[in-house]
Formats: C-alpha cells, structure tokens, sequence
C-alpha cells in the first residue's frame, strides 16, 4: 500500500508543477511514471496470469487460432511479433504500457492546455489506471485509441474516426460500441437536458432486467464472450445499487446541468478557450457520450462484467469531464485544491474496494514493495 501512496503523492506533485509552471513537462513525467509501474509489474494486477500464459503457449509454438483464452487478433498478433523478436513477456508488458500510456499522454499533451492535461491524467491513475493498466490492458490499449477516435469525430473527420475505432477493435471488440454511439449522440445531443436524461435513465432502469435476460438467453450470439454473461463469477453483483452506477448517474446530471442549461448570451465558441477540442460544443459532444456510456452500465446492470467491458471505451472521457466541470464552477483559486480532494477520495474508494491481494505487495524485476 505504501507503495502506491508514494506513487500518488509523486503525481501530486507533478500536477501542481504543471499549473504552476503552465507546461507539459510534468504531464509528460507522470505518464512515464505510469508507464513504468504498469510495464515492469510481475505477477501483480488483474488477468497477469492470463496474458503471461497465452504468452508462453504462443512462445511454445502453439497455434493462435488454438489458444484458450483466445484474445483479440490484434492483440494474439501482437504476441507473435514480440516472441519472433525475442522479447520477453516482461518486457512485451513493458512496450504495451508504453504504448497505451504513451498515446493517452501524447493525446492530453495535444490539446495545448498542461492544466487540463494534468488534471486528466492523474484523474486517470486514480480512476482507471489499476483496473485496465494493471489488469485488462487490452480495453486499457482500445479505449485511449476511441479517445482518439472522439477527438476526429469532433474535428469532423469521420473516416478517420472509423478507422481508429477500427484498430481499437481488433485489441477489444466492444470498441464497435463507440461507432452506435457516434449516431446515437448525433440523435440526441439537440435534446439532450435534464428532464429527457432522467426519464430515459429511469427506463433503462426498469427494463434493464428485461435487456439482461434476453443476453442471457441468447448468449450462444455473443460468442466468446458468451461467459460474460452465463457464468455465475461475471453475473453476480450488486445491480442498480451499484456505487459506481450512481457515480456515474451525478457526474452526467451535473454535466448536463453545467454544459447544456445555459443562457443564450454564452459564446458557444470561446467557452472556454479557443481551441477546438475545449468549445461548448465540442464539450457537450463528449458528455452526450458519456451519457450513452451511463445508460449502458444501467441496462446492464444485472450483468456487472459485461455493463464495465460494453461501457468502459465510453466512460473514460470522464477524464476530462470531471477536470472541466471543476474548471466551469470553481473558483481559480480553489480549483486546484478541489479537483485534487476529490481525486484522492476517487483513489481511496476505488483501491480499497478492488481485491486488494492483486496488487500488493506490488512485485517486478527490481524487487518487492508492500
């Protein structure tokens, strides 16, 4: 544990270098810090036992069309480069964290704002980073490529947000749900308020038991990932009481309420700076989709692992949102100390509530730490 607060306390520091000194460098910092507490893990974190052993098949010489569990074939390619070259499995989970933190980094970097970009990336490491990067790095690797893929359709540049999503799928396959969604958001994001938001949310609720025996009674469609939804160790969970559901309920009223209930007078271009990527439009277009990602994890309620992997690709644009809520209804000179309050709590919850025996004591090639 005293590891991962040391982690977290150097991430706080970082992020207050970045608004004080007004520069990505910081930013730039924490995602190699990142990189480097995901890639040089060993036999520590979520599904490491799984990567490492289709790893090992695949080094043996086994086919990838015959390996169990069959990953993504983008991913299982993967695999098969890295061994051709020589690499081992320790090293291949290094390159991967490089990558996928690499290009969450490179995207924050991006949007020419080193506060917005900090605040991100260390809402990131408190919110996301354990479960994808320590565990699932494939949804880890797909969803920052959707983020990718968000930004193009905001630029209008639809093809090419095809294609990203695209490449996302082939590491994850229900990273196709961002292309329903692209449509989705194009249908209600004029309609978009409160009103409508609660009473579609009420009825994703009701029906959601209804939603999730029809994927069960037809699992033999999904699959692969059939399990998700058939095996009592994914569909046993909490449903509509979910804390996570709720989080995710607020965070997308008080989106709403601050970024779509707002007086005509407001400049929709320069509403908060003049970038492209940070105009009100652009803002509700990112909340709309995390709106989406909402109401999945709710219609699925009664089936948690198979709501967090459809809705995961979605939901990690809470990483911006938060930042920007905060930045909308703070004041500047509070900012800094709320978002950071907040993210610690976030941290706290979501770490004590994990199985904690898969993360600590965390282990690599440099030794143990509790």
């Amino acid at each position: 544990m005293i590891f991962y607060v040391v982690i977290l306390a150097t991430l706080s520091i970082l992020l207050i270098s970045s608004w004080l000194l007004e520069s990505n460098m910081p930013v730039i910092i924490m995602g190699i810090i990142m990189i480097v507490t995901a890639g040089l893990r060993y036999n520590t974190g979520f599904d490491y036992d799984s990567y490492h052993m289709v790893y090992s098949e695949i080094a043996n010489g086994t086919t990838l069309s015959s390996i169990t569990p069959h990953f993504e074939s983008g991913f299982m390619m993967l695999n098969w480069c890295a061994i051709q070259l020589g690499i081992s499995f320790n090293l291949f989970l290094l390159f991967f964290s490089g990558l996928t933190l690499g290009l969450l980094t490179l995207f924050l970097v991006k949007l020419n704002d080193p506060e917005l970009a900090s605040m991100a990336l260390y809402y990131y490491f408190v919110r996301f980073f354990f479960t994808r990067d320590m565990g699932q790095i494939r949804s880890s690797f797909a969803a920052v490529v959707c983020l990718f893929a968000i930004r193009s359709m905001i630029r209008e540049k639809r093809y090419r947000a095809i294609l990203l999503v695209l490449l996302a799928s082939f590491f994850q396959k229900v990273a196709l749900i961002l292309l329903v969604t692209f449509v989705l958001v194009y249908l209600i994001k004029k309609h978009l308020n409160i009103l409508t938001f609660l009473i579609v949310t009420i009825l994703t609720g009701i029906t959601s038991k209804v939603i999730s025996g029809l994927l069960t009674s037809h699992a033999e469609l999904l699959g692969d990932y059939s399990t998700y939804v058939t095996a009592d160790s994914f569909i046993s969970g909490s449903g509509l009481s979910n804390p996570v559901i709720w989080m995710q309920f607020f965070i997308g009223l008080i989106a709403i309420i601050v970024f779509y209930q707002i007086t005509s007078g407001v400049n929709r271009r320069q509403f908060l700076t003049d970038a492209v990527d940070q105009s009100l439009e652009s803002i509700q277009y990112v909340v709309a989709i995390y709106i989406v990602g909402t109401l999945i994890l709710i219609s699925l309620n009664q089936l948690p692992t198979a709501a967090g992997r459809t809705s995961t690709v979605l939901n990690t644009v809470e990483i911006l949102i938060i930042p920007l809520i905060i930045r909308r209804c703070v004041s500047r000179m509070l900012q800094l100390p709320v978002f950071m309050f907040l993210a610690v709590v976030v941290w706290y919850v979501f770490f004590m509530h994990m199985e904690l025996l898969n993360f600590i004591p965390y282990t690599s090639s440099l030794g143990g730490f509790d």
